[in-house]
């Protein structure tokens, strides 16, 4: 649990659960109303959050955004959207421990100050990693336990912009499953499924993953391609996918099936560029939401496949 509140003390919270959406902020909405070149914000949902003393002044400082503050010393609290009534987001400089949710990426850059992006060093430079983070190497190499927070996160962040307000709960009940059976336990996961799980890097960060399982004798089925939404655009998907092909290749597999659900539809562009076949389309009962099951061409002599799939990834 996260406790914290204004400097006067005159206000106190706490917050459960797991915090998502890490990040500076450089609007001049956040700026403007607190006097600092940018603020520092993590979100939990709402259910997980509560005030335990006093009570803030609220301020709406766009139509559909609410700002809370202590009225006694001015200390911005928290922030809430009328569009997403589940979450609220927490300053997080306003925590007894703020070290203890770091952000993850910037937002707003195109209204950053100048001079906070020509200030960065060694001390900084996690203010504008996530803005560098296209320009530098990427590694893909096989999953190691020192990446499970990182790959955590990013299925939790991902599928939470994925969700549509109309299916919050059920996206947040899909998550803490997926969690559980698999995302949690990869290693044991895939190895139980003849598979296996890979990362995308760069530098100390994780921006990409994707995992394979055995669908047939000879097909494999192509799981959890995901990508930092801030390093999207980059050909960080193609480089994963190819590696899914070479696997395939070196295991003398000849087809990778997938299967994405309609919202996703970067996903799919890419996957029909690459000479992917839509072979099959179901409706998730559990998502509400439907699915589209592709085949790729023959990995082994780059045929197109006439094969019908049936096989669904476990929305």
């Amino acid at each position: 649990m996260l406790t914290g509140g204004c400097f006067c003390n005159a206000i106190r919270y706490e917050a459960r659960g797991t915090p998502f959406h890490e990040t500076n902020c450089h609007c001049s909405i956040c700026r403007r109303t607190t006097g600092a070149p940018f603020v520092t914000w993590f979100s939990v949902r709402s259910s997980d959050f509560r005030i335990t003393k006093g009570e803030p002044t609220l301020f709406n400082s766009t139509e559909k955004g609410v700002r809370s503050f202590c009225a006694r010393c001015g200390t911005q609290l928290i922030f809430q959207h009328a569009d997403f009534p589940d979450e609220i987001d927490v300053t997080t400089g306003s925590l007894d421990n703020p070290e203890l949710v770091p952000p993850r990426d910037n937002t707003r850059t195109s209204t950053r100050l100048r001079w906070v992006a020509s200030t960065d060093s060694r001390n900084t430079r996690k203010l504008v990693s996530k803005d560098k983070i296209v320009s530098e190497e990427v590694t893909i190499r096989p999953f190691t336990e020192r990446d499970a927070a990182q790959v955590r996160q990013l299925f939790i962040t991902v599928n939470r912009l994925l969700s549509p307000p109309d299916l919050r709960d059920a996206f947040e009940a899909y998550i803490e499953r997926a969690l559980t059976e698999e995302i949690d336990r990869i290693p044991a996961y895939y190895g139980e499924r003849n598979g296996g799980f890979w990362v995308a890097v760069k530098g100390d960060e994780v921006v990409g993953t994707f995992g394979l399982e055995r669908a047939s004798d000879d097909a494999m089925e192509l799981r959890r391609m995901y990508v930092d939404p801030l390093a999207r655009r980059r050909g960080i998907a193609r480089q994963m996918l190819r590696l899914a092909e070479d696997e395939c290749r070196r295991r003398n597999v000849s087809w990778l099936e997938l299967s994405t659900a309609e919202i996703q539809q970067e996903a799919l562009a890419l996957y029909k560029n690459a000479g992917y076949r839509l072979v099959r389309e179901k409706t998730s009962r559990r998502l509400a939401t439907r699915l589209s099951v592709l085949v790729s061409v023959d990995i082994i002599s780059k045929r197109f496949c006439d094969k019908w799939v049936s096989r669904c990834c476990s929305w």
